[in-house]
């Protein structure tokens, strides 16, 4: 199933957003829908109506969820509220994303402004090449010599570590699927022309494939930090396991501070982590990987 696809569907619910709004903020109003999915006024009655007749029907006690408060013209969350729906994280995330706090411009959730975006007529030529399947000529500086080089490259996706964007592309140079950091192309030109069989994402195996991490609190902590490592990532028989794609996986390492030496070596004050499966992963670590060597 495509997840990016279903969280659109998520996002895209009205009923679900209606939920989130009593769950997290205590209340909701005709103004959160309307401005939220471009509803009038008459259409946003509607969605709540539904919501808390749905909730009546469902709930244990035949109560709604919610119920009209006059004088502050919103609905306020019931005592005896339960949930219809399971919001995902990345719901919940997404839409804290966008909420103010209270009586001010500021938002709900602050986040680090990103230090090396991509050039906007540089990306916008990628982007498109990956929509309408077409290569694309780039140059791009290489971190290895540094120098600026020409290159074909055919993209078919773009992930974030978290702090950059990546285009995941074939080279047809180097004749493999690799990662270029996005902010180090320094021009980009499309191409009319299609891949080669061999240049589509179809063949990537490495960006195709998911392989299982498990994920233990660092054994050099002391006893009682490690039960607060296994608290904080829900650890379920003292583990974490995680799936991740096997080109992204150096990455994802990186990002998390996951210890990768063989001996736990890495300072616990950086790393609370420890990755318990080094051996069945040799193939795919890499230096980026925290302490692989």
């Amino acid at each position: 199933m495509n997840t990016s696809l279903t969280l659109f569907h998520r996002l895209s619910d009205r009923s679900r957003f209606v939920e989130f709004c009593l769950k997290y903020k205590g209340v909701v109003s005709r103004a959160d829908l309307m401005e939220k999915f471009s509803l009038s006024e008459a259409s946003a009655t509607r969605a709540i109506k539904a919501y808390l007749d749905e909730s009546i029907e469902k709930s244990s006690k035949n109560e709604p969820n919610a119920l009209f408060n006059k004088t502050t013209k919103v609905n306020d969350i019931s005592e005896n509220f339960e949930s219809l729906f399971n919001l995902s994280e990345e719901e919940v995330f997404h839409w804290l994303q966008l909420e103010n706090q209270p009586n001010s411009n500021e938002y709900l959730i602050s986040s680090f402004n990103k230090l090396n975006l991509p050039y906007e007529d540089e990306f916008a030529p990628i982007v498109r090449s990956i929509v309408q399947n077409k290569c694309i000529q780039i140059i791009y500086l290489s971190i290895s010599s540094g120098e600026a080089k020409e290159r074909t490259v055919v993209p078919h996706a773009i992930f974030s570590d978290g702090l950059r964007l990546y285009i995941r592309v074939f080279d047809r140079i180097r004749k493999k699927f690799l990662d270029l950091a996005s902010a180090r192309i320094v021009k980009a030109i499309e191409l009319n022309e299609k891949p080669k069989k061999d240049e589509t994402r179809e063949n990537d195996y490495l960006w195709n494939d998911y392989i299982e991490l498990n994920l233990i609190a660092h054994p050099k902590l002391p006893t009682e930090v490690q039960e607060v490592i296994k608290f904080e990532y829900k650890m379920i028989r003292d583990r974490l396991k995680i799936m991740t794609r096997k080109s992204t996986i150096n990455y994802f390492l990186r990002v998390w501070n996951i210890d990768c030496s063989d001996d736990a070596s890495l300072d616990t004050k950086v790393y609370h982590l420890k990755l318990e499966n080094i051996a069945s992963l040799s193939e795919l670590l890499s230096p980026i990987a925290p302490g692989y060597r």
